[in-house]
């Protein structure tokens, strides 16, 4: 009997167009964690339009690298020595790579005349190569997470903490999605603050891995912690990068009911535990007291700004300069208010804040004579510098009152002119008033005035023309040019500061 012998058929050698690469991590992978895929070595054999035979053995020459627009990953190739090879790379920055598999081994070189093809050693893609390969951002990283601000981190009473949060993977890769657990506390760090401000704070996912973090508002003004932490699915929490961070939370702005005599009165009881402020004083001689502005939870403003007016109230002989209080802007929240009186009697002192800029403006519709009735229309009127054709209301107002307070930028004379009038106006500025009639030459209206005193305004117009209105309230004085008068200088909406009025006894 004759025994068969069947011939053995190798693959040829490596042929990269026929040779291919299999696995997930040819497309898709993770930033910070391991991929493998493998890459079968084939020759050029196979069926048509099919992969080559695989190799039965190592020895190719593979490589592989990713590479985009700012980033490259390395990779690693084995030889398996079986024909196949694992390729490992551990991407670090997100993004989107071309991956590029090589191989060496004969490659087709074609002759464009004769048809004829000839074969070469070269490193060559192998098929489907390059590949697209999308790296998204690991999981969130909280010592890589950071909140998103620059300079400090301040707010004010009454008003809610908001700031985001920006979560980020282990390589710094900004996460594309949420769900992440966010714990977050605003907590007191000062001693001084002798009630629990903790509050816990709320967070809301935005978009690409930005978290909004509310902490609600707290009444007491302070130094505060911010404690920021991601919470893992065991509760476990890690605070973020550089988390506890300093807050500061700083008074509201000074409400008259709230704002108060600090120091220079007597503390008078009377009676049911409540209590007043008297101020004595002596008979031309200075007397002073200091007022804080406080917020609306009594938290002391330290910063100025504010606007007061005081006036002292009481006998009729005393001079008319008594009755005026000058106001000194310390500068850090306190206010202090100096008066002189020329007779000895019992006074009192009125002291209000002004809470609005502008003066309140009445308006009149077509009268005989000016009427001191309900008028037709009012608005707070920033200033009175009207330049137009035609009047705001598309009606025709003939008679105007502006009333107010007005302050002066530096202690000294001042001019000041009604202009653009065509029928006749009225200033007044406490005691002293001065009119103005269309076609009137004279200069204006002289006033001496005191930078540290608010005044009392009154302006009275009443206009011949329905069809223009271009009044102008100007001043000057030898520091500063003829203009109108800015709204920083114009007030209305007086309110007494808390205990006001006072009683004063001058003996």
């Amino acid at each position: 009997m004759t025994k068969s012998i069947y011939p053995m058929i190798y693959p040829n050698k490596a042929f990269p167009p026929a040779s291919v690469a299999v696995g997930e991590s040819l497309r898709t992978a993770i930033a910070g964690l391991e991929h493998q895929f493998i890459v079968e070595a084939r020759d050029e054999y196979g069926e048509q339009g099919a992969v080559g035979n695989l190799l039965l053995e190592g020895g190719a020459a593979v490589s592989a690298h990713g590479l985009n627009q700012d980033d490259e990953i390395e990779v690693i190739v084995d030889d398996n020595l079986n024909g196949t090879y694992t390729a490992s790379y551990t991407p670090e920055k997100s993004g989107t790579y071309l991956l590029s598999v090589l191989l060496t081994g004969s490659s087709m070189l074609h002759d464009l005349g004769n048809f004829a093809f000839g074969k070469r050693l070269a490193l060559s893609h192998i098929k489907g190569s390059p590949f697209l390969l999308k790296v998204v951002p690991g999981a969130t990283d909280p010592g890589q997470s950071e909140l998103v601000f620059s300079g400090i981190l301040e707010q004010v009473t009454g008003r809610d903490l908001i700031i985001d949060l920006q979560a980020y993977d282990a390589n710094k890769n900004r996460r594309l999605v949420g769900g992440d657990k966010i714990v977050a506390y605003l907590s007191s760090s000062s001693n001084v603050l002798e009630i629990d401000t903790s509050v816990e704070c709320n967070s809301k996912y935005l978009d690409e891995g930005l978290y909004s973090l509310m902490c609600p508002a707290v009444s007491t003004a302070g130094k505060y912690q911010l404690d920021v932490n991601f919470a893992d699915i065991k509760g476990v929490l890690t605070p973020i990068r550089f988390s506890p961070f300093d807050v500061v939370i700083h008074p509201g702005h000074a409400t008259p009911e709230t704002t108060e005599v600090s120091s220079g009165g007597l503390e008078v009881d009377i009676g049911t535990g409540q209590k007043v402020v008297r101020f004595n004083s002596h008979v031309g001689l200075f007397g002073s007291f200091v007022v804080a502005a406080k917020d609306m939870f009594a938290n002391e403003v330290n910063v100025g700004g504010n606007r007061f007016i005081a006036r002292v109230k009481g006998d009729i002989n005393a001079e008319p300069s008594d009755r005026l209080v000058r106001v000194i802007d310390q500068g850090n929240g306190h206010y202090t208010f100096a008066y002189k009186v020329s007779y000895a009697s019992s006074y009192q002192i009125d002291v209000a804040m002004l809470t609005n800029s502008g003066i309140h403006g009445e308006y009149y519709l077509n009268k005989g004579s000016f009427k001191d009735g309900t008028p037709d229309n009012a608005l707070i009127q920033s200033q009175l510098g009207f330049e137009s054709e035609r009047w705001a209301f598309n009606r025709r107002f003939t008679h105007f009152r502006w009333t107010g307070y007005i302050s002066f930028p530096h202690t000294g004379d001042f001019q000041l002119q009604l202009d653009g009038i065509d029928g006749y106006g009225t200033i007044w500025i406490d005691e002293v008033h001065g009119i103005f009639r269309r076609h009137d030459k004279r200069s204006g209206l002289d006033f001496k005035a005191d930078e540290n005193i608010l005044y009392e305004l009154k302006v009275e117009y009443v206009s011949v023309r329905s069809d223009r209105f271009s009044l102008q309230f100007l001043w000057s004085s030898r520091k500063i040019r003829q203009q109108i008068i800015s709204k920083k200088y114009l007030f209305n909406t007086p309110k007494p500061i808390k205990g006001s009025p006072f009683d004063l006894i001058v003996s």
